[in-house]
């Protein structure tokens, strides 16, 4: 999706000269906490979001891979220095 296409999802900002700067489009990823797993979701929030079963889904599937042994085995593995 180029930026262009993104600006039409802000047709305020976009009415007014606004463009989306161009970058990732990414809307989850994971990372580590130090040897904890996180997963980060952009999507969905307010209750549109939480009546759609995918998302219901997609939020229980994350919340299973970070406590899972293997989540913690990989974070381990892949440390984030986040306390100095």
């Amino acid at each position: 999706m180029c930026s262009s296409d993104l600006d039409s999802n802000f047709p305020m900002q976009y009415s007014h000269g606004w463009h989306h700067p161009p970058g990732s489009n990414m809307t989850g990823w994971v990372k580590t906490a130090e040897n904890t797993p996180i997963v980060y979701i952009q999507h969905g929030h307010g209750p549109t979001a939480w009546e759609n079963p995918a998302f219901r889904k997609l939020m229980t599937n994350a919340i299973q891979w970070v406590h899972s042994p293997e989540a913690k085995a990989w974070a381990k593995k892949n440390p984030s220095r986040i306390f100095t």
